[in-house]
């Protein structure tokens, strides 16, 4: 795993499948900066159980997703690293934890953002290891990239991709 602070820093070789993922790593949404989760998380359980706790989060985020337009990190450089899948005959897709519910929301924000992808190559799982080795085997691509900025996505994808040629990255935005 590699820690990174853009997309400048991603190399895109030929045939490569670059999977990246969507809430604060290609889009973020201003209310909710980079502790939000776990902010609300101990605040709710300061008078709940941790799956109440995690319940009511669920339900704020969802909220905000609902009425709040979001934006694109890194706005010139994402454009960059998509040319540069483009041009080097590799494949881009998107893999969120959201769930597959959130389908049309999803598809709205990215639209917001100004982000063209087919919405065939949006992917919904949590975990996502067994997600990026789906799409692998699926696709055949020579290489695989994978960007969160979650840590526990990063080990999860690189212990079930630990057979594979896949390179991680952990993205941590300093715009965000």
């Amino acid at each position: 795993m590699k820690k990174i602070k853009n997309y400048d820093e991603i190399i895109v070789e030929p045939n490569t499948l670059v999977i990246l993922d969507i809430d604060n790593t290609i889009i973020k949404f201003n209310s909710m900066g980079k502790t939000w989760w776990k902010d609300r998380i101990e605040y709710y359980q300061r008078h709940n159980d941790i799956k109440t706790a995690n319940k009511l989060v669920y339900d704020d985020w969802k909220a905000i997703l609902d009425i709040e337009t979001p934006e694109l990190l890194d706005g010139n450089s994402f454009h960059d690293l998509v040319k540069r899948i483009e041009l080097s005959n590799s494949k881009l897709m998107l893999l969120t934890a959201r769930d597959i519910s959130m389908n049309d929301i999803t598809l709205n924000h990215l639209k917001e953002c100004d982000i063209q992808i087919n919405p065939e190559d949006v992917h919904y799982s949590y975990p996502k290891g067994k997600k990026v080795k789906e799409l692998y085997e699926k696709h055949k691509c020579n290489k695989i990239i994978f960007v969160d900025d979650h840590l526990d996505n990063v080990e999860d994808v690189e212990l079930e991709m630990k057979d594979y040629d896949i390179n991680c990255y952990l993205i941590d935005h300093e715009n965000l």
